[in-house]
């Protein structure tokens, strides 16, 4: 359901692009437990595409659940947000967590 709506993103391999379809397909993969996903959906939250306006609560949720998930760029995004926000011990922590899995 991922790769289907990455194709809706991007208008690949016959489909139209539309990022509606792509945000509908995400989240139905997220219902169903994708870690891929849950990435995804950060990207629309925090950058406002689609139909999905700006909104640093959600993007922060779908990350945490990518973390809960096993999924090592949501970790990386949490990292880089938590020393934004000024908790550098924090973010640090996100980072070697995010390496070691990286490396596996």
């Amino acid at each position: 359901m991922v790769r289907l709506g990455v194709n809706f993103w991007n208008g690949i391999n016959g489909l139209p692009k539309s990022k509606r379809k792509a945000y509908e397909l995400f989240q139905r993969a997220v219902d169903l437990s994708s870690k891929d996903a849950c990435v995804m959906l950060v990207t629309f939250h925090r950058e406002g595409l689609g139909d999905a306006p700006v909104n640093l609560a959600k993007a922060v949720h779908y990350d945490t659940l990518g973390i809960k998930r096993g999924n090592y760029k949501s970790r990386f995004n949490m990292a880089v947000y938590n020393i934004l926000e000024g908790q550098l011990r924090l973010g640090y922590k996100h980072f070697l967590v995010c390496a070691a899995t990286w490396r596996q």
